[in-house]
Protein backbone atom coordinates (compact mmCIF):
# COMPACT_ATOMS: atom_id res chain seq x y z
CA UNK A 1 0.00 0.00 0.00
CA UNK A 2 1.29 3.43 -0.89
CA UNK A 3 1.64 5.81 2.03
CA UNK A 4 -1.50 7.84 2.39
CA UNK A 5 0.58 10.74 3.74
CA UNK A 6 2.16 11.12 0.31
CA UNK A 7 -1.27 11.03 -1.30
CA UNK A 8 -2.49 13.62 1.18
CA UNK A 9 0.16 16.12 0.11
CA UNK A 10 -0.71 15.54 -3.54
CA UNK A 11 -4.41 15.97 -2.89
CA UNK A 12 -3.80 19.11 -0.87
CA UNK A 13 -1.86 20.55 -3.81
CA UNK A 14 -4.71 19.84 -6.21
CA UNK A 15 -7.23 21.18 -3.72
CA UNK A 16 -5.43 24.52 -3.95
CA UNK A 17 -5.42 24.26 -7.74
CA UNK A 18 -9.20 23.64 -7.71
CA UNK A 19 -9.83 26.63 -5.47
CA UNK A 20 -7.76 28.89 -7.73
CA UNK A 21 -9.44 27.58 -10.88
CA UNK A 22 -12.96 28.04 -9.54
CA UNK A 23 -12.20 31.51 -8.19
CA UNK A 24 -11.05 32.70 -11.61
CA UNK A 25 -13.73 30.81 -13.54
CA UNK A 26 -16.50 32.62 -11.69
CA UNK A 27 -14.79 35.90 -12.63
CA UNK A 28 -14.02 35.19 -16.28
CA UNK A 29 -15.07 31.73 -17.51
CA UNK A 30 -14.08 32.19 -21.13
CA UNK A 31 -10.45 32.78 -20.19
CA UNK A 32 -10.15 29.49 -18.28
CA UNK A 33 -9.04 26.21 -19.88
CA UNK A 34 -11.50 23.33 -20.01
CA UNK A 35 -11.62 20.79 -17.20
CA UNK A 36 -10.76 17.48 -18.88
CA UNK A 37 -11.67 15.07 -16.09
CA UNK A 38 -13.07 15.03 -12.56
CA UNK A 39 -10.77 14.84 -9.56
CA UNK A 40 -13.31 13.11 -7.32
CA UNK A 41 -15.36 10.18 -8.59
CA UNK A 42 -18.22 8.76 -6.53
CA UNK A 43 -19.46 5.37 -7.60
CA UNK A 44 -22.39 3.28 -6.48
CA UNK A 45 -21.55 -0.42 -6.55
CA UNK A 46 -25.11 -1.37 -5.64
CA UNK A 47 -28.34 0.23 -4.49
CA UNK A 48 -29.23 -2.78 -2.38
CA UNK A 49 -29.18 -2.19 1.37
CA UNK A 50 -29.84 -4.26 4.47
CA UNK A 51 -30.90 -1.34 6.69
CA UNK A 52 -33.91 0.98 6.56
CA UNK A 53 -32.64 4.28 7.96
CA UNK A 54 -35.29 6.90 8.65
CA UNK A 55 -33.32 9.75 7.06
CA UNK A 56 -31.99 7.89 4.03
CA UNK A 57 -32.74 9.22 0.56
CA UNK A 58 -33.44 5.66 -0.59
CA UNK A 59 -37.04 6.31 0.47
CA UNK A 60 -37.32 8.52 -2.63
CA UNK A 61 -35.52 6.10 -4.93
CA UNK A 62 -37.61 4.80 -7.83
CA UNK A 63 -34.92 2.65 -9.43
CA UNK A 64 -34.81 -1.13 -9.53
CA UNK A 65 -32.19 -2.79 -7.32
CA UNK A 66 -29.03 -3.82 -9.10
CA UNK A 67 -25.24 -4.16 -9.04
CA UNK A 68 -22.49 -2.54 -11.10
CA UNK A 69 -21.12 -4.79 -13.83
CA UNK A 70 -17.54 -5.89 -13.40
CA UNK A 71 -16.73 -4.56 -16.88
CA UNK A 72 -18.01 -1.07 -15.99
CA UNK A 73 -16.02 -1.02 -12.76
CA UNK A 74 -12.75 -2.16 -14.31
CA UNK A 75 -13.16 0.29 -17.21
CA UNK A 76 -13.66 3.14 -14.77
CA UNK A 77 -10.72 2.15 -12.56
CA UNK A 78 -8.41 1.76 -15.55
CA UNK A 79 -9.35 5.23 -16.77
CA UNK A 80 -9.10 7.21 -13.54
CA UNK A 81 -5.81 5.48 -12.73
CA UNK A 82 -4.36 7.49 -15.63
CA UNK A 83 -5.48 10.82 -14.16
CA UNK A 84 -2.83 12.92 -12.42
CA UNK A 85 -5.18 13.05 -9.42
CA UNK A 86 -7.90 10.55 -8.54
CA UNK A 87 -10.03 10.25 -5.43
CA UNK A 88 -12.48 7.36 -5.61
CA UNK A 89 -15.39 7.41 -3.19
CA UNK A 90 -17.30 4.15 -3.03
CA UNK A 91 -20.68 5.09 -1.63
CA UNK A 92 -24.16 5.58 -3.16
CA UNK A 93 -27.67 4.56 -2.20
CA UNK A 94 -26.80 1.08 -1.01
CA UNK A 95 -24.36 -0.90 1.11
CA UNK A 96 -21.31 -1.47 -1.10
CA UNK A 97 -20.23 -4.64 0.72
CA UNK A 98 -23.42 -6.37 -0.50
CA UNK A 99 -22.16 -6.40 -4.10
CA UNK A 100 -21.69 -10.11 -4.94
CA UNK A 101 -18.22 -9.45 -6.41
CA UNK A 102 -17.18 -6.94 -3.76
CA UNK A 103 -13.81 -8.52 -2.79
CA UNK A 104 -12.88 -8.88 -6.46
CA UNK A 105 -13.67 -5.22 -7.08
CA UNK A 106 -11.60 -4.10 -4.11
CA UNK A 107 -8.64 -6.20 -5.16
CA UNK A 108 -8.82 -4.78 -8.69
CA UNK A 109 -8.82 -1.20 -7.44
CA UNK A 110 -5.89 -1.81 -5.09
CA UNK A 111 -2.35 -0.84 -6.03
CA UNK A 112 -3.32 1.67 -8.73
CA UNK A 113 -2.32 4.93 -7.00
CA UNK A 114 -5.95 5.89 -6.52
CA UNK A 115 -7.00 7.39 -3.21
CA UNK A 116 -9.97 5.29 -2.08
CA UNK A 117 -12.61 6.05 0.50
CA UNK A 118 -15.10 3.27 1.19
CA UNK A 119 -18.28 4.06 3.09
CA UNK A 120 -20.14 1.27 4.89
CA UNK A 121 -22.88 0.86 7.45
CA UNK A 122 -20.70 -1.73 9.15
CA UNK A 123 -21.92 -4.73 7.17
CA UNK A 124 -18.42 -5.18 5.78
CA UNK A 125 -17.25 -6.53 9.16
CA UNK A 126 -19.92 -9.24 9.08
CA UNK A 127 -19.07 -10.41 5.57
CA UNK A 128 -15.28 -10.15 5.44
CA UNK A 129 -12.46 -10.78 7.87
CA UNK A 130 -10.30 -8.00 9.23
CA UNK A 131 -7.28 -9.59 7.59
CA UNK A 132 -8.94 -9.50 4.16
CA UNK A 133 -10.06 -5.88 4.54
CA UNK A 134 -6.54 -4.85 5.51
CA UNK A 135 -5.26 -6.39 2.28
CA UNK A 136 -7.24 -3.92 0.20
CA UNK A 137 -5.70 -0.58 -0.71
CA UNK A 138 -8.22 1.59 1.13
CA UNK A 139 -7.14 4.99 2.39
CA UNK A 140 -10.26 5.82 4.39
CA UNK A 141 -12.86 3.43 5.77
CA UNK A 142 -15.90 5.56 6.53
CA UNK A 143 -18.40 3.97 8.89
CA UNK A 144 -21.84 5.50 9.32
CA UNK A 145 -22.93 5.49 12.96
CA UNK A 146 -25.97 7.75 13.33
CA UNK A 147 -27.63 8.42 16.65
CA UNK A 148 -25.76 9.35 19.79
CA UNK A 149 -26.27 6.13 21.77
CA UNK A 150 -27.75 2.65 21.49
CA UNK A 151 -31.39 3.75 21.67
CA UNK A 152 -31.16 6.61 19.19
CA UNK A 153 -29.06 4.47 16.83
CA UNK A 154 -31.77 1.81 16.66
CA UNK A 155 -34.45 4.45 16.14
CA UNK A 156 -32.55 5.91 13.18
CA UNK A 157 -30.72 2.94 11.67
CA UNK A 158 -33.52 0.41 11.64
CA UNK A 159 -32.24 -3.12 11.23
CA UNK A 160 -28.79 -2.37 12.66
CA UNK A 161 -27.16 -3.77 15.78
CA UNK A 162 -25.41 -1.04 17.75
CA UNK A 163 -23.55 -3.22 20.25
CA UNK A 164 -22.24 -5.51 17.51
CA UNK A 165 -21.20 -2.54 15.38
CA UNK A 166 -19.31 -0.91 18.26
CA UNK A 167 -17.47 -4.16 18.97
CA UNK A 168 -16.59 -4.67 15.30
CA UNK A 169 -15.22 -1.13 14.91
CA UNK A 170 -13.14 -1.35 18.08
CA UNK A 171 -11.80 -4.78 17.11
CA UNK A 172 -10.88 -3.61 13.61
CA UNK A 173 -9.13 -0.50 14.90
CA UNK A 174 -7.21 -2.46 17.54
CA UNK A 175 -6.19 -5.21 15.12
CA UNK A 176 -5.01 -2.74 12.52
CA UNK A 177 -2.82 -1.01 15.11
CA UNK A 178 -1.38 -4.29 16.36
CA UNK A 179 -0.29 -5.19 12.84
CA UNK A 180 1.60 -1.87 12.63
CA UNK A 181 -0.65 -0.60 9.86
CA UNK A 182 -1.82 3.01 9.86
CA UNK A 183 -4.34 2.57 7.08
CA UNK A 184 -7.13 2.53 6.26
CA UNK A 185 -7.92 5.49 8.45
CA UNK A 186 -11.04 4.60 10.41
CA UNK A 187 -13.46 7.49 9.97
CA UNK A 188 -16.68 7.59 11.95
CA UNK A 189 -19.46 9.51 10.22
CA UNK A 190 -22.44 10.87 12.11
CA UNK A 191 -25.43 12.88 10.92
CA UNK A 192 -26.45 15.78 13.15
CA UNK A 193 -30.21 15.83 13.75
CA UNK A 194 -32.09 19.02 14.66
CA UNK A 195 -32.66 17.95 18.27
CA UNK A 196 -28.99 17.13 18.95
CA UNK A 197 -27.35 19.48 21.44
CA UNK A 198 -23.79 20.71 21.47
CA UNK A 199 -23.07 18.79 24.65
CA UNK A 200 -24.49 15.57 23.22
CA UNK A 201 -22.25 15.86 20.16
CA UNK A 202 -19.20 16.51 22.32
CA UNK A 203 -20.04 13.51 24.51
CA UNK A 204 -20.46 11.34 21.43
CA UNK A 205 -17.09 12.43 20.09
CA UNK A 206 -15.37 11.76 23.41
CA UNK A 207 -16.90 8.29 23.64
CA UNK A 208 -15.41 7.32 20.25
CA UNK A 209 -12.11 9.18 20.12
CA UNK A 210 -10.04 6.21 21.33
CA UNK A 211 -11.60 3.79 18.84
CA UNK A 212 -11.22 5.62 15.52
CA UNK A 213 -8.86 7.98 13.68
CA UNK A 214 -11.38 10.58 12.58
CA UNK A 215 -14.88 11.69 13.51
CA UNK A 216 -16.81 13.69 10.92
CA UNK A 217 -20.27 15.17 11.29
CA UNK A 218 -22.74 16.04 8.55
CA UNK A 219 -25.92 18.05 8.76
CA UNK A 220 -29.21 16.29 8.07
CA UNK A 221 -30.13 16.86 4.42
CA UNK A 222 -33.76 17.09 3.38
CA UNK A 223 -35.77 18.40 0.45
CA UNK A 224 -36.23 22.11 0.73
CA UNK A 225 -38.31 24.93 -0.60
CA UNK A 226 -36.50 27.32 -2.94
CA UNK A 227 -33.67 29.07 -1.14
CA UNK A 228 -34.06 32.71 -0.13
CA UNK A 229 -32.69 35.15 -2.69
CA UNK A 230 -30.08 36.33 -0.20
CA UNK A 231 -28.39 32.94 -0.49
CA UNK A 232 -28.78 32.38 -4.22
CA UNK A 233 -25.93 34.78 -4.93
CA UNK A 234 -23.62 32.26 -3.23
CA UNK A 235 -25.06 29.09 -4.72
CA UNK A 236 -22.73 28.50 -7.63
CA UNK A 237 -21.95 24.78 -7.67
CA UNK A 238 -18.29 23.76 -7.67
CA UNK A 239 -19.15 20.08 -8.12
CA UNK A 240 -19.89 20.78 -11.78
CA UNK A 241 -16.16 20.99 -12.41
CA UNK A 242 -14.45 18.32 -10.38
CA UNK A 243 -16.92 15.74 -8.97
CA UNK A 244 -18.53 12.92 -10.93
CA UNK A 245 -21.33 10.70 -9.65
CA UNK A 246 -21.84 7.31 -11.26
CA UNK A 247 -24.68 4.92 -10.54
CA UNK A 248 -24.42 1.14 -10.58
CA UNK A 249 -25.81 0.97 -14.15
CA UNK A 250 -22.95 3.15 -15.42
CA UNK A 251 -25.01 6.32 -15.80
CA UNK A 252 -23.19 9.56 -15.00
CA UNK A 253 -25.42 12.12 -13.32
CA UNK A 254 -25.51 15.82 -13.97
CA UNK A 255 -26.13 16.16 -10.23
CA UNK A 256 -26.34 13.53 -7.53
CA UNK A 257 -29.16 15.32 -5.72
CA UNK A 258 -31.59 16.10 -8.53
CA UNK A 259 -33.73 13.03 -7.86
CA UNK A 260 -34.81 14.64 -4.59
CA UNK A 261 -36.55 17.34 -6.59
CA UNK A 262 -38.20 15.21 -9.26
CA UNK A 263 -35.50 15.10 -11.96
CA UNK A 264 -32.84 12.56 -12.90
CA UNK A 265 -30.75 14.04 -15.70
CA UNK A 266 -28.04 11.75 -17.05
CA UNK A 267 -25.22 13.20 -19.13
CA UNK A 268 -23.67 9.93 -20.29
CA UNK A 269 -22.99 6.28 -19.54
CA UNK A 270 -19.72 4.51 -18.84
CA UNK A 271 -20.88 1.52 -20.87
CA UNK A 272 -20.58 3.46 -24.10
CA UNK A 273 -18.32 6.44 -23.33
CA UNK A 274 -15.23 7.29 -21.33
CA UNK A 275 -15.53 9.57 -18.33
CA UNK A 276 -13.25 12.08 -20.08
CA UNK A 277 -15.65 12.23 -23.03
CA UNK A 278 -18.63 12.72 -20.74
CA UNK A 279 -16.82 15.42 -18.76
CA UNK A 280 -16.38 17.47 -21.92
CA UNK A 281 -20.09 17.32 -22.79
CA UNK A 282 -21.89 20.41 -23.96
CA UNK A 283 -24.50 19.96 -21.24
CA UNK A 284 -21.92 20.30 -18.48
CA UNK A 285 -20.45 23.37 -20.17
CA UNK A 286 -23.94 24.84 -20.44
CA UNK A 287 -24.72 24.18 -16.76
CA UNK A 288 -21.46 25.76 -15.62
CA UNK A 289 -22.28 28.86 -17.67
CA UNK A 290 -25.78 29.03 -16.19
CA UNK A 291 -24.26 29.03 -12.73
CA UNK A 292 -21.80 31.71 -13.79
CA UNK A 293 -24.76 33.87 -14.85
CA UNK A 294 -26.66 32.84 -11.70
CA UNK A 295 -29.47 31.67 -13.94
CA UNK A 296 -30.10 28.65 -11.75
CA UNK A 297 -32.41 25.81 -12.84
CA UNK A 298 -35.19 25.06 -10.38
CA UNK A 299 -33.51 22.00 -8.77
CA UNK A 300 -30.42 24.10 -8.06
CA UNK A 301 -32.56 26.71 -6.33
CA UNK A 302 -33.94 24.00 -4.02
CA UNK A 303 -30.74 22.02 -3.44
CA UNK A 304 -29.94 21.26 0.19
CA UNK A 305 -26.28 21.89 -0.60
CA UNK A 306 -27.16 25.53 -0.17
CA UNK A 307 -27.11 24.75 3.54
CA UNK A 308 -23.36 25.12 3.19
CA UNK A 309 -24.00 28.84 3.40
CA UNK A 310 -25.89 28.48 6.63
CA UNK A 311 -24.79 28.35 10.22
CA UNK A 312 -25.61 24.69 10.85
CA UNK A 313 -23.23 23.49 8.12
CA UNK A 314 -20.39 25.61 9.48
CA UNK A 315 -21.02 24.41 13.00
CA UNK A 316 -21.07 20.75 11.95
CA UNK A 317 -17.46 21.04 10.78
CA UNK A 318 -16.39 22.51 14.11
CA UNK A 319 -17.10 19.16 15.76
CA UNK A 320 -14.90 17.23 13.32
CA UNK A 321 -11.74 15.73 14.77
CA UNK A 322 -8.76 13.67 13.66
CA UNK A 323 -5.67 12.22 15.29
CA UNK A 324 -3.71 13.62 12.38
CA UNK A 325 -2.97 17.19 13.49
CA UNK A 326 -2.73 18.54 9.95
CA UNK A 327 -6.12 17.11 9.02
CA UNK A 328 -7.55 18.28 12.33
CA UNK A 329 -6.59 21.88 11.64
CA UNK A 330 -7.56 21.92 7.96
CA UNK A 331 -10.93 20.30 8.56
CA UNK A 332 -11.93 23.47 10.40
CA UNK A 333 -11.83 25.25 7.07
CA UNK A 334 -12.21 22.59 4.37
CA UNK A 335 -13.55 19.06 4.15
CA UNK A 336 -10.54 16.94 3.25
CA UNK A 337 -12.58 13.79 2.89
Amino acid sequence: MKLVKKRLLKHLFYLVIRRIYITYYWKSPRTMPAVNHPHVVEIELTNNCNLNCVHCHRSKMDRKPGNMDLSVFTKLIDEIATYPIAFLRIVGQGESALHPLFPDLMRYASGKSIKIELTTNGTIFDLYSIEEILQWDIDILGISVDGLDKDSYHQIRRGGNYEKLVTNIQTFYSTRNKTNKKYPLVCLRNVIFPDNTTQQLKNFKESWQDSVDMILFNTLTTCQKPVDKQYLSRCRCNELFFEAHIRYDGSVLLCQNQFLYGTNEVIGNMKISSLRQIWKSNRLKEMRMLHYKRDFPQPCKMCFSNNKNLENYTNSRLYNSSKNKIINVLNKFINLT
